[in-house]
């Protein structure tokens, strides 16, 4: 416990004495490594920006002179992470300037801190106040592997803080498939950082002979890292070498109490980052229908891509803000895009429709509604509830403020839920039962989506089975989870 208290207490001391623009020089130019340590060639040579006026971050232990960071050096890598992050931060608020809730701060902190050589390690994690990036060896070519080196895991774990910002009701809730966006959600944010970039569009139609459902230099994720954890593995838990995730794979849905806990790499299982990569193929699936679509139409192969490119991120953030805490939230979240479409005409819903049933992540059959009207709805808002009003209608969010004891659902003994000194089973945990209604203009029920106990208790078993199994919780850090009066709450997220 003292450990942990000193650590925060080091790092609230350090982020008050560092000056905010004492360790990046805006103004200076760079050759900016776009993607990845296995692509050396994808560079562009850039200035660096200021900070953020919102949003503010500072990137700790590495001070840039007046010149270009040396090649190799610890202050080449702090300007590639520093770019990547403030690009990626403004990109990602240009697009949301217009929306219903811009993005204006971080949840948890005025300014986020950030380590791009934090320690020995293959990992990099966000914990609401600082995002930290490690190194190791790779044993098979003997070099040593910077987490912050790579674009596609900077801007995955920035990815984290950006969904933090938006929704900060996701932090500690008890959902497996809400834990598993917060994984997809971070891995498309690295994709759209690399899309932003001509360089990296003309190569994808370049590899794949503009057939871009083709793996590619875009879909293939966190590169280095992924030969790196490769080679540590020995090829063994099936992983492959090229990519740590890659966005262009076949999984579909299935509900997580028919998964194992754990998988070889090549198979889906009930955890986070494994599970994350049904939303994150479903949702590239749908930027390669927008291309195809646009390109059918006549536009220009790399025009079509950056229509893609803005119009995949624009409903994923706008579909992120409103979509209900439930437990089977990849089909909330696939009907609230597919809802943000509709709003724009729906230019593109055979396109994310297909995208979306293909992955299993909707129905294919119509879906019986309640018949509730907006009037039945607006006399059950409570504080906190959010109605978000529309040109031709509403949204409502209905807020599930729900905590539970798994051992008030099991007949038996629970203790074998006991981890690291933990009694799993009595502690309280948050539940996602969140409720989502959609009118049209005439106060007419478009859509619903309504939470069930039975599957909000399932989802938070197999949370805690998944903690349990990693054994991540307890008074440190480093660990992803701790007991805070009696409740379960989220430290960082990796």
């Amino acid at each position: 416990m003292f450990k942990w208290l000193l650590e925060k207490v080091k790092e609230l001391l350090v982020e008050k004495e560092v000056p905010e623009a004492a360790l990046i020089k805006p103004g200076i130019r760079f050759n900016y490594l776009i993607n990845d340590p296995t692509t050396p060639n994808l560079k562009t040579q850039v200035t660096i920006p200021p900070p953020p006026a919102e949003m503010r971050l500072i990137v700790h232990g590495h001070k840039l002179h007046s010149g270009p960071p040396r090649e190799g050096s610890m202050e080449e890598l702090a300007a590639n992470c520093y770019y990547t992050l403030v690009t990626t931060i403004c990109a990602t608020r240009r697009a949301m300037v217009n929306y219903r809730r811009p993005m204006a701060k971080w949840a948890a902190t005025n300014r986020l801190s950030v380590f791009p050589a934090a320690g020995k390690d293959f990992n990099a994690y966000y914990n609401r106040r600082a995002i930290k990036f490690f190194y190791d060896t790779d044993p098979v070519t003997r070099k040593r592997v910077y987490t912050a080196a790579s674009s596609d895991i900077v801007a995955h774990e920035l990815g984290h803080a950006i969904l933090d910002a938006i929704r900060p009701d996701f932090w500690s809730v008890q959902a497996m498939e809400i834990w598993a966006y917060h994984e997809a959600f971070s891995d498309i944010t690295a994709l759209l950082h690399v899309l932003e970039f001509d360089e990296v569009l003309e190569r994808m139609l370049k590899e794949t002979d503009g057939d871009i459902s083709k793996p590619n230099v875009a879909t293939r994720l966190a590169e280095q890292m992924g030969n790196a954890i490769y080679h540590v593995t020995r090829g063994q838990y099936g992983y492959t070498p090229g990519a740590l995730r890659d966005a262009t794979n076949d999984f579909k849905y299935v509900p997580l109490k028919k998964l194992p806990k754990d998988a070889p790499d090549d198979k889906l299982a009930a955890e986070c980052h494994s599970f994350g990569r049904v939303f994150l193929g479903a949702w590239y699936d749908m930027f390669v229908g927008i291309h195809r679509q646009e390109v059918e139409a006549g536009r220009e192969p790399i025009e079509a891509l950056k229509i893609a490119r803005n119009v995949g991120r624009d409903y994923l953030l706008r579909a992120t803000g409103i979509a209900p805490r439930v437990a089977r939230f990849h089909n909330a979240i696939a009907r609230a895009i597919l809802s943000e479409d509709r709003k724009q005409g729906g230019p593109y819903q055979q396109v994310i429709r297909k995208a979306f049933t293909n992955r299993a992540l909707i129905a294919k059959g119509v879906r019986a509604l309640s018949g509730k009207t907006f009037d039945d709805v607006k006399t059950q808002l409570k504080p906190g509830d959010e109605v978000t009003w529309e040109d031709d209608g509403a949204i409502v969010r209905m807020q599930g403020l729900q905590t539970i004891k798994l051992s008030d659902y099991s007949k038996g003994k629970v203790s074998m839920l006991s981890v690291n000194g933990v009694d799993l089973a009595d502690v309280e945990l948050e539940v996602a039962m969140d409720s989502y209604y959609e009118f049209d203009g005439d106060g007419v029920m478009v859509d619903e989506i309504l939470p069930l106990q039975e599957d909000a208790v399932d989802a938070a078993r197999a949370c805690v089975l998944s903690i349990q199994a990693a054994g991540n919780i307890g008074p440190s850090p480093e660990l992803m989870w701790e007991v805070e009066d009696g409740k379960l709450v989220r430290t960082l997220i990796e």
